[in-house]
C-alpha cells in the first residue's frame, strides 16, 4: 500500500507479532509505520474517529476515486494496492498545514482532540471529490463523526469557509483573516502514486492468498475464480467492507476460517441501466447505489422512480458516510438481518436477485415474502454466489415509500423498519396489488401477507386503514419477551407506517385527481392528518459564540483578553499530539486486560485459567493475592479486584499480562469463571423494597414544613425519574506503570486528578506517595468519568509491574470500559408541594433515591449537590430535601458532567411543570413569579446577594424572539395532527467549586531561564478545556511577555504536588490564581 504516497511494505513477521489484521492496528502499531493520529475509540465503526482515506485508481473511467473509511473496519490486506491517506499525511508542524487541519484548529473545533483526525480526514476526502461542497454536503459527510467535546458548532463554523454558500465564516474574527486565507486549492494536492496507476494490473489482477492463525484470506479477481472458491469453501464469508463480519469477530468472537474478499472482481461491481429497472453488482457500495438511484431520480420521469426515491430515503439514516462507502450492497441483503433497513424496501419494490454457482446457470431469484426462510437465512444457497440485483423501475400506478423508526434518526439501527407498495388498477383508486414488508417484526424480514389479501380489490379510502390494523395485529404478532422489548411501541410502529403510506398515497393521488381527494376530506381524513406524511429534511446548523473584544487590534503582546487557539489544537489536527496509548512501547513492556464478573452478585467458586496462560506470548495472571499493598481503593471505597465475592457484573477479578493487547484478548476469552449466585438487587425500586442503602438519608430544610402543608389549599405529589448516562470519553481508561530503582514507580493515566492516583498507587504498591510520579500532557476526555474510577487501569497496571519488574500497559477496550466503569447516577425523586392560588410556591418535599451501585464512591458528594442547589432559582419558603443512597449490584455510578445538577434540576422543573399543567397557567408567568430576589435566603441559608436571575430570563426572552416563536408553534400544532413543535424556557442556577473547602486551592510552578524563556508548571489536567493555554494567557499578562515565550510539557504531581482533581468548574480559576 501507500502512505502518503509513501510505498509501505508490511512484513509477514510484522503482522504475526501484531496479532492483528486491521489497518488501524497496523497504523498505529507496525514499527515500520507507527501512525498514531488515527485514534481507536469504539471499534465498530460508529464514531469516525479512526477515518482515512482510500484512493483507488479506476481503468474504466480512468480517474482516481477518494473515499472515506474506517480504519478500525478495514482489514489490512484490503488495501493491498491502494493509496491509504492519514492525517499526518496531508500536512504537520514540521512541513505545512492542510487548509484542513488549520482551519478546525483556528476556529476552535479541537477541544480534547481525540476526534479531530478523524474530523480532519473526512473533510479532506469530501474535498477531493468535491473541492466547494454546499454547507448540507460538508454536515452530510460528517455525520459518521461524533464529537464528545464541541457540540460540532466551531467545526462547523471552520469548514464553513470551504463551502461555497458561506465565504465569510464570522462576523467576528477570530483569527487575523489577513495573514491566512483558508481557500482550498486542489491543485496543491499530492499526485496520486504513479505507481499504483503503471501497474494498476499487478496490484488489481493477481489471484492473492494471505493466511494467519489458521485463518485463509482469498482475494479472487474474476468471477470463475470466487465462484471456484464459493464451491470449494460453501460456508465461507464473502466480504467487501468487512462492515459486518468485522463487527462480529471484534464483538462476538466469530471465527471465520475462510474469507473471500469479493471488491476486486469486475463482474461484480458493473452497473447496468436496462429496459427494466438498473441492475447492480453485488460488490457495489451503498454510496455508489446512492449516487446512481441520485442521477436517475433527477434525469428520469417521476413515475419510474419511486421506488429508487425511497430507497434514498431510507439509505439517508443508514449508517454514516465512512461505512457506506465501504459496505457493499450483496453483503447487506445476504446477511438478512432481520432488522436490515434495505431488505423490506427491496422486498416491497420486487428486486430480483442474480445468483450462480460453480458450473449451473445464472438464476433469478425474487425477494419476495418466501425469500426469508429462518433467521440469517434465504433461498440462496450455500454454494451459489450472489452477482447482482435489479431494482425495477415503478409504474404509473405504483406508490412506493420507506420508514424508519430508531432511538435516534442519525445512524442507528431500526427498531421497525418497512417497505410499502401499491399498485392501482388503471384510471382507478382500486387496489391490484399491494406489498407490505416489515424489519424488527419476527426473526426475519416479514411481509404481511393476510393484510395484503385483505386489502386488495378495495378502494383507497379510510376504511383499508380499519382493516390494515386489524391484519397487521395478526400478521405481525410479538410474544411479551421478544428480543429487542418494546413489543407494544413496535406493534403501534407497524400501523402508524401503514396510516403515514396511506396518507401520502392519498396525497399523490390527489395531485393527478383533485375532485379525489376532497372526497377523501368530506369522509373523515383532514388537512391537517396530512402532517403525518412529512418528513422534515435537516436544516444546515447555524450557530452563534459572542464574546466581548476587549483588544480589537490586537496590538497587547501578553495574550489576556484574545481568544487564542487551544495550545496543542495543531499538534491534535495533525495527529502529532500523543495520548496514551500513543507513547512509543517501552523495552519489556507487556499489556493486561481485566477479567470481570459476568454475574451481578455470586460467590467465585472456581477460576480455569490454565487455559489461557498456555497460550503464547501469555506471561501470566494477576488478581488480589499479588497486591503487595492495600486491595481496598479508598479513592471509589471499592476493592481494585474482587476477593471470592462479586457485588456487581464488571467487578474486575483478575487480570491476563501478555506480550500484546491482542494476546491478552484472546487468552482472556479461554478464562472459565465458576459462580454460586446470589439474588441481585438492580434498580432503585428494588433497593427500596430490600432496605439497601449505603448510608443513613440525609436531610436539608428550611421552614416548617408539615405545618405549611396542612394550611395549603393546592397540594400535588408524583414521581420522577432519570436514568443513567454514559461518560463516552472518545478516549478509554488508560494507564502505564514503569517500575523503577528502590521502589519508585511512574505511573502515566488518563486522569483528572494525579494527586489522587499517586495516593492511591502508593497505597496499592506499599510504598510511600513520594516515591510514586503521576505524569500527564493531556487526556481525551473525562466528563467526571476520569476523576475516581481510572484508578482501576492504572491500579492493575501497578500491581502487574511490580510482579514482573516491567512496564506495564492498560488501555480497556471501549466495551470493557463500559462495562467496568459507572455512568450518572440515575435517581427517583418522590415530591410532594403545596402552592397559592396566584401559583407561589409554599412548600415542597422530596425524596429523592440515587442508585449508587456497589460502592460509595462519589455519590455522597453527587447527593449534596442535589440536595443543595436543586431549588434552582425558585424561593420556596418551606422546603425539605432528602437524599438516599441506593446500595445495588450495578458497577458503581460516579461523577459526570454537572455533577448532580441536571438530576435536581430536572426534578425541581418537573415539579414546576407538574403545576403549570394541573391550573393550565402560564409557564413563564409562574416560573418568574418564584425566581430569587436580592436578599433572599436559600434553604441552606445562604443570602442571595447580586441576584440576576430576571435580567437573564428577560435578556433570554428577548434575544431568543420568544413570544413571538411560541406563537408560532401554537399556529403550526394547531393546523397539524400528527407532527407538533414545541419550544420551552427554564431558568438554571450553577454553582462552581467543590463541597470541602480544603479542595479549593491550586498550585503551580514557573521556571524563568536566562534566554527569557519561561516553562510553566501547574495542577490542573489538559482535557479539551483549554486549561493549558488559559494559563499560558495568565503568565503572560502577569509577567507581561507574549506568550510564545511561555511553554508547559506536562502535568505531574513532582512538580505541582497535592493537586485538586480538574473537576467541578474551577481549573482556570484556582490554577490561574496560583500562576
Amino acid at each position: 500500500m501507500r502512505l502518503a504516497g509513501h510505498p509501505v511494505s508490511i512484513p509477514k513477521e510484522s503482522l504475526l507479532k501484531l496479532d492483528s489484521e486491521l489497518l488501524i492496528e497496523i497504523l498505529n502499531l507496525c514499527p515500520s509505520v507507527q501512525l498514531t493520529g488515527t485514534k481507536l475509540v469504539c471499534g465498530e465503526g460508529g464514531c469516525g474517529a479512526c477515518t482515512v482515506m482510500i484512493s483507488k485508481y479506476n481503468p474504466t473511467d480512468q480517474n482516481i476515486h477518494h473515499y472515506s473509511v474506517n480504519a478500525c473496519l478495514m482489514p489490512v490486506c484490503s488495501v493491498h494496492g491502494l493509496a491509504v491517506t492519514t492525517t499526518e499525511g496531508i500536512g504537520s508542524l514540521k512541513t505545512r498545514l492542510h487548509p484542513v487541519q488549520e482551519q478546525i484548529a483556528k476556529s476552535h473545533g479541537s477541544q480534547c482532540g481525540f476526534c479531530t483526525p478523524g474530523m480532519v480526514m473526512s473533510m479532506y476526502a469530501l474535498l477531493r471529490n468535491n473541492p466547494q461542497p454546499t454547507m448540507k454536503e460538508i454536515e452530510k459527510n460528517l455525520e459518521g463523526n461524533l464529537c464528545r467535546c464541541t457540540g460540532y458548532r466551531p467545526i462547523l463554523d471552520g469548514y464553513r469557509a470551504f463551502s461555497k454558500e458561506d465565504t465569510i465564516i464570522l462576523k467576528m474574527n477570530l483569527y487575523n483573516t489577513t495573514i491566512y486565507t483558508p481557500i482550498y486549492d486542489p491543485s496543491q494536492e499530492p499526485i496520486f502514486p504513479p505507481d499504483l496507476k503503471v501497474n494498476h494490473k499487478k496490484y488489481h489482477e493477481e489471484y492473492l492468498v494471505y493466511e494467519k492463525d489458521g485463518i485463509k484470506w482469498y482475494r479472487p479477481v474474476t468471477l470463475s475464480q470466487i465462484l471456484d472458491l464459493k464451491y470449494q469453501f460453501p460456508q465461507a464469508k464473502i466480504i467487501v467492507g468487512n462492515t459486518e463480519v468485522g463487527i462480529e469477530t471484534t464483538f462476538k468472537n466469530m471465527k471465520y476460517p475462510v474469507l473471500i474478499n469479493a471488491a476486486d472482481i469486475p463482474k461484480l461491481t458493473e452497473i447496468q441501466i436496462t429496459e427494466t429497472g438498473i441492475k447492480f453488482g453485488a460488490s457495489v457500495t451503498l454510496s455508489k447505489i446512492e449516487e446512481v438511484l441520485q442521477a436517475a431520480v433527477d434525469n428520469k420521469k417521476e413515475e419510474k422512480i419511486r421506488g429508487f426515491v425511497a430507497i434514498i430515503d431510507i439509505l439517508k439514516w443508514f449508517a454514516g458516510k465512512q461505512i457506506r462507502n465501504a459496505a457493499a450492497i450483496g453483503g447487506n441483503i445476504m446477511t438478512a438481518s432481520p432488522i436490515s433497513d434495505l431488505n423490506p424496501i427491496f422486498q416491497a419494490c420486487g428486486v430480483v436477485l442474480h445468483v450462480q454457482c460453480k458450473g449451473g446457470k445464472q438464476r433469478n431469484v425474487p425477494m419476495d415474502e418466501n425469500f426469508f426462510t429462518g433467521y440469517r437465512k434465504t433461498q440462496v444457497q450455500t454454494s451459489e454466489l450472489l452477482l447482482a440485483l435489479t431494482i425495477p423501475f415503478s409504474t404509473k400506478n405504483e406508490y412506493i415509500q420507506s420508514y424508519k423508526q430508531s432511538i435516534r434518526k442519525d445512524d442507528d439501527i431500526a427498531i421497525v423498519n418497512s417497505g410499502m407498495r401499491v399498485v392501482f388498477k388503471d384510471q382507478s383508486d382500486i387496489i391490484e396489488d399491494l406489498y407490505l414488508s416489515y424489519g424488527g417484526m419476527a426473526p426475519t424480514t416479514v411481509m404481511a401477507k393476510q393484510t395484503m389479501m385483505q386489502l386488495k380489490g378495495r378502494k383507497w379510502n379510510e376504511e383499508v386503514v380499519k382493516i390494515a390494523c386489524e391484519y397487521l395485529e395478526k400478521d405481525l404478532p410479538l410474544s411479551h419477551d421478544a428480543p429487542g422489548g418494546t413489543v407494544e411501541f413496535r406493534r403501534t410502529l407497524t400501523t402508524s407506517f401503514f396510516f403515514k403510506f396511506y396518507l401520502s398515497v392519498a396525497q399523490q393521488l390527489a395531485v393527478k385527481n383533485t375532485s379525489y381527494f376532497q372526497g377523501i376530506i368530506r369522509n373523515g381524513v383532514s388537512k391537517a392528518d396530512i402532517s403525518a406524511t412529512v418528513n422534515p429534511e435537516h436544516e444546515v446548523s447555524r450557530g452563534t459564540q459572542i464574546y466581548d473584544l476587549i483588544d480589537p487590534e490586537n496590538k497587547s503582546e501578553h495574550g489576556l483578553w484574545k481568544p487564542l487557539v487551544h495550545s496543542t489544537a495543531y499538534q491534535q489536527a495533525t495527529g502529532e499530539a500523543v495520548y496514551m496509548d500513543d507513547m512509543r512501547t517501552l523495552k519489556g513492556e507487556l499489556s493486561i486486560v481485566p477479567i470481570y464478573s459476568a454475574k451481578a452478585h455470586a460467590n467465585i467458586t472456581k477460576m480455569h485459567v490454565e487455559d489461557a496462560l498456555a497460550v503464547p506470548g501469555v506471561k501470566g495472571y494477576i488478581d488480589y493475592t499479588d497486591v503487595k499493598g492495600s486491595n481496598h481503593l479508598w479513592l471509589s471505597d471499592e476493592k481494585l479486584f474482587a476477593e471470592k465475592k462479586v457485588e456487581t457484573e464488571g467487578a474486575v477479578i483478575g487480570c491476563i499480562v501478555a506480550d500484546s493487547h491482542e494476546i491478552a484478548i484472546k487468552a482472556r476469552r479461554l478464562v472459565k469463571i465458576e459462580y454460586e449466585e446470589h439474588p441481585a438487587i438492580i434498580s432503585i425500586q428494588d433497593a427500596i423494597d430490600n432496605n439497601s442503602f449505603l448510608r443513613k438519608p440525609t436531610t436539608v430544610q428550611c421552614g416548617d414544613i408539615e405545618n405549611e402543608f396542612k394550611n395549603c389549599k393546592n397540594i400535588l405529589e408524583g414521581e420522577v425519574y432519570m436514568g443513567a448516562q454514559e461518560q463516552f470519553y472518545f478516549e478509554t481508561q488508560s494507564a502505564i506503570a514503569i517500575p523503577k530503582e528502590n521502589d519508585e514507580m511512574d505511573v502515566y493515566s488518563s486522569t483528572q486528578c494525579p494527586t489522587a492516583i499517586q495516593a492511591s498507587i502508593a497505597d496499592i504498591i506499599g510504598v510511600p506517595s513520594h516515591k510514586v510520579r503521576c505524569l500527564l500532557k493531556r487526556i481525551g476526555g473525562g466528563f467526571g468519568g476520569k476523576e475516581t474510577q481510572c484508578v482501576n487501569a492504572v491500579g492493575m497496571a501497578a500491581t502487574a509491574g511490580i510482579k514482573f519488574n516491567c512496564p506495564v500497559r492498560c488501555v480497556l477496550d471501549r466495551e470493557d470500559d463500559m462495562v467496568t466503569t459507572g455512568t450518572r447516577h440515575p435517581i427517583l425523586a418522590k415530591y410532594k408541594v403545596g402552592f397559592s392560588e396566584d401559583g407561589r410556591l409554599h412548600c415542597l418535599d422530596i425524596n429523592t433515591y440515587f442508585n449508587c451501585g456497589d460502592s460509595l464512591d462519589l455519590s455522597e458528594h453527587v447527593m449534596m449537590v442535589v440536595l443543595n442547589k436543586g431549588n434552582n432559582c425558585y424561593n420556596i419558603p418551606n422546603f425539605r430535601t432528602t437524599g438516599h443512597l441506593c446500595k445495588t449490584n450495578i458497577r458503581s455510578n460516579t461523577a459526570f458532567r454537572g455533577f448532580g445538577l441536571p438530576q435536581g434540576v430536572f426534578t425541581t422543573e418537573t415539579v414546576m411543570q407538574h403545576i403549570v399543567e394541573s391550573q393550565d397557567w402560564d409557564p413563564l408567568k409562574i416560573r418568574q413569579l418564584n425566581f430569587f430576589k436580592e436578599g433572599d435566603r436559600a434553604h441552606i441559608n445562604q443570602i442571595i446577594k447580586g441576584c440576576h436571575v430576571q435580567d437573564c430570563w428577560d435578556d433570554c426572552l428577548k434575544q431568543s424572539n420568544y413570544k413571538e416563536r411560541e406563537q408560532e408553534v401554537k399556529r403550526f400544532n394547531r393546523e397539524n395532527r400528527w407532527r407538533k413543535r414545541g419550544i420551552f424556557i427554564m431558568p438554571m442556577q450553577f454553582g462552581i467549586g467543590f463541597g470541602r473547602m480544603s479542595m479549593n486551592q491550586g498550585g503551580a510552578f514557573v521556571s524563568i531561564y536566562t534566554d527569557g524563556s519561561v516553562l510553566l508548571a501547574h495542577g490542573g489536567v489538559e482535557m479539551g478545556q483549554g486549561i493549558n493555554v488559559k494559563m499560558i494567557q495568565v503568565a503572560s499578562g502577569t509577567l507581561g511577555i507574549p506568550t510564545n515565550k511561555i511553554h508547559i510539557i506536562e502535568t505531574g504531581t513532582n512538580t505541582v504536588p497535592n493537586t485538586s482533581a480538574t473537576a467541578a468548574s474551577t481549573g482556570t480559576d484556582l490554577n490561574g490564581m496560583a500562576v
